[in-house]
């Protein structure tokens, strides 16, 4: 599968030379994961490349090493990452209604107010990238029509109910929490995402 002797040899390579003139490195993977449709290639792949190194992955046939390369040059998607940081845009949405359901101070709302535009612009700017992830670009269009009219089915309907919800009950908290559970709810549907391969939904 993965990480034998390439990974082996090339993270003691990188520790060798990491020292030199103290710099910055130029090249970082940390627990990277690639598939091949199920096939989990890389597994926790960890590679730091420093300047001035010369760094060389060696392994037997099918241990990885053109993965590595392809990953690096972004012609395979690594799963870790894409996916975990798209998680982690909805659980920022829901820690930032959150916050602004506790926010007794004008610093708290503006810490809402950075916390929900990361989040949300996290969503956004991955989306098309976890859509390829999970599915491939063959049908991305018509995949990404779905995503965006169901979230603008969301945004037509969200308004509404949330002053439905003030209106009823002379408060905008409890609004608030109903975004929070709703953004936390979205959280944790999607968990199961990490467990999943690319080609799973094919």
């Amino acid at each position: 599968m993965s990480t034998p002797a390439d990974v082996g040899s090339t993270e003691s390579a990188s520790r060798a030379g990491a020292g030199i003139a103290g710099a910055e490195a130029l090249l970082r993977l940390e627990d990277v994961n690639t598939y091949y449709g199920q096939i989990h290639i890389l597994q926790g792949l960890s590679i730091q490349v420093a300047p001035g190194e010369l760094v060389c992955l060696l392994g037997g046939n099918a241990s990885g090493k053109s993965t590595t390369l392809k990953t690096i040059l972004g012609i395979v998607t690594p799963r870790t990452g894409v996916v975990r940081l798209y998680q982690l845009s909805f659980l920022a949405l829901g820690l930032s209604y959150g916050i602004w359901l506790c926010a007794g101070s004008y610093a708290a709302l503006v810490v809402f107010t950075l916390v929900m535009g990361t989040g949300y612009g996290g969503y956004v700017a991955l989306a098309p990238a976890v859509l390829a992830h999970l599915f491939g670009t063959r049908r991305l269009g018509t995949l990404m029509g779905v995503l965006w009219t169901s979230t603008g089915l969301g945004a037509f309907a969200g308004p509404p109910l949330a002053g439905a919800i003030i209106d009823y009950t002379g408060s905008y908290r409890w609004a608030i929490g109903f975004a929070f559970v709703a953004a936390m709810g979205s959280f944790v549907a999607l968990i199961p995402l990490e467990h999943s391969a690319p080609g799973d939904r094919q």
